[in-house]
């Protein structure tokens, strides 16, 4: 019986009896009304353990989500450690590169013009045959020079895309952790909600 029925039925009045109401429907009432407060005081309890139950996972999930946070925050510093490490090298290298190459450029030019002078030297005492032989090393230096610069340009832009792939990779990367590090969050709390 609820208890709005309970309330009708105090409302509608006991039947009374030769001393007063019927002992019958008074103890009748007296017990529908304990079994409703007995039933109430049974829910209140299961209510109570339910928001026990509730502030738990909670808490459980409020760690679970400080965790994946303080993780996801590692792994993208990590990688943007790695990343900076990684183009630092890069740019390290390609530096070193061209400097290597501007300094064989160096000694190829002061080479050169070591030879120019020898050339020189002996086109003035050589006939025009031995003028043009000397223009035609000078052209061949000339060209020389010019592919070692792109020799070394060529270095330097392929280094360029290494690193950039390589960024791009790490980031992808850092990105699947990330991805799988939320899915595993995601499928944790999905069990604690079971």
């Amino acid at each position: 019986m609820d208890f709005e029925t309970l309330v009708k039925k105090k409302e509608q009045g006991l039947k009374h009896s030769l001393y007063g109401y019927s002992t019958n429907e008074v103890d009748d009432f007296l017990e529908e009304l304990l079994i409703y407060i007995k039933s109430r005081s049974k829910e209140s309890e299961n209510l109570e353990i339910e928001i026990k139950k509730m502030k738990e996972h909670e808490k459980v999930i409020s760690s679970v989500l400080v965790t994946a946070e303080k993780s996801a925050q590692a792994v993208v510093e990590k990688a943007q450690k790695n990343s900076q490490a990684i183009l630092s090298e890069a740019e390290q290298k390609a530096h070193a590169l061209i400097e290597a190459a501007k300094e064989e450029t160096q000694a190829i030019l002061t080479k050169a013009k070591i030879e120019e002078q020898k050339i020189y030297s002996l086109a003035q005492e050589e006939t025009a045959k031995a003028k043009m032989e000397a223009e035609m090393q000078k052209r061949m230096l000339g060209n020389l020079m010019s592919a070692l610069d792109q020799q070394g340009q060529a270095a330097y832009d392929r280094l360029q895309v290494l690193s950039q792939n390589y960024l791009e990779f790490m980031k992808e990367e850092c990105n699947k952790e990330f991805s799988q590090l939320r899915y595993n969050m995601n499928a944790e709390y999905d069990s604690l909600k079971k």
